[in-house]
């Protein structure tokens, strides 16, 4: 039952051209847009390509100067068991002011699903505007290297040079080399990148600097090596692991009440990883984690208030049920 509810929950929340509902205000669009694909390509791959590829038309239609309501920045909106396409649809064309839809980190994780998915043989890029596109956002990671500019991350709070950025606009280009050349220039931003990427983790490791969002540095972007994934799950499970899901970071100000808030998303990566690890017992075990947070509904809410059982109306979170259900897929 979780599965086809998760896949109706999707459904509705999604435009004809594949793009989703945004439902946090302060995550770039794109970004909830990637992760609810990413959950998809467990499941029905070709609608993840079509998501990867309306996203690449945004980048097109951008770079040609036309606006779409997708180009838009989209409505924050709390989807109930019986909301209509209308009223979804309706919601989706609500422009939100200052919303972030693009930064470093949404672009290379892109270019990373982008990558995989044809090399799985899946015909992401259909024409040459979806090439064009993707070549645009390898020009714009290494013309102002992203190793020198700063984002807001994944959790779309303070800017500065991220380590899941870094990951993600390397990871993006290494494996987009062997689909599109890079240039001399553009190999060489790579290599400037793995430098500094080296130092900046090791630099968090010894400041303690443990957040959620190093969980992506292993699932999806598949980027550390054995004895770097080793550390990063130490220290989240160590540090940030709670009751109904992970906090994001200590002394994190979203929803704070009393402590930080629990994103029982959380467990559904751990889930993840662990799967991919080939640890039976670990994946079971936050499996296990996740399905007791969810609603009567079956539906996953984006956070629980420290330490109770009461959750925030961001419910069900979007792109939190896309990556439960590939938590739970193959189970």
């Amino acid at each position: 039952m979780i599965i086809p509810q998760s896949m109706r929950i999707l459904n509705i929340n999604r435009d004809p051209k594949g793009l989703f509902a945004t439902q946090n205000q302060h995550m770039p669009a794109a970004q909830q847009n990637l992760f609810a694909a990413l959950g998809l390509e467990t499941i029905d791959p070709i609608l993840a390509v079509r998501t990867y590829q309306a996203l690449l038309e945004m980048i097109c239609n951008d770079a040609k100067g036309i606006r779409s309501v997708q180009q838009k920045e989209y409505a924050r909106i709390r989807i109930t068991q019986h909301a209509t396409n209308r009223e979804i649809s309706q919601s989706i064309s609500q422009p939100i002011a200052q919303q972030e839809i693009w930064n470093n980190f949404t672009k290379g994780l892109l270019l990373s699903r982008i990558a995989t998915l044809t090399k799985k043989g899946y015909y992401v890029l259909r024409n040459k505007e979806d090439t064009q596109a993707t070549m645009l956002l390898i020009q714009q990671l290494c013309k102002e290297p992203f190793w020198k500019t700063q984002d807001k991350g994944m959790w779309g709070i303070e800017k500065k040079l991220h380590l899941c950025t870094l990951a993600a606009c390397i990871a993006g280009l290494e494996q987009c080399d062997g689909m599109i050349k890079l240039s001399a220039h553009e190999q060489k931003q790579v290599r400037e990148g793995r430098k500094i990427f080296a130092r900046a983790f090791q630099h968090v490791l010894q400041q303690n600097e443990i957040d959620f969002s190093l969980l992506a540095l292993i699932y999806p972007l598949n980027i550390t090596t054995e004895k770097q994934s080793e550390h990063i799950l130490r220290a989240v499970e160590g540090q940030l692991y709670r009751e109904r899901g992970l906090i994001r970071f200590i002394g994190d100000g979203y929803e704070y009440k009393e402590g930080e808030a629990e994103w029982p998303v959380g467990f559904a990566w751990l889930a993840l990883i662990y799967k991919q690890l080939k640890n039976p017992v670990k994946h079971t075990f936050y499996v296990e984690k996740v399905l007791r947070t969810l609603n009567e509904n079956n539906e996953l809410p984006e956070l629980f208030f420290a330490n109770t059982h009461f959750y925030n109306q961001v419910c069900p979170v979007v792109w939190g049920q896309s990556m439960l259900m590939a938590a739970l897929t193959g189970r």
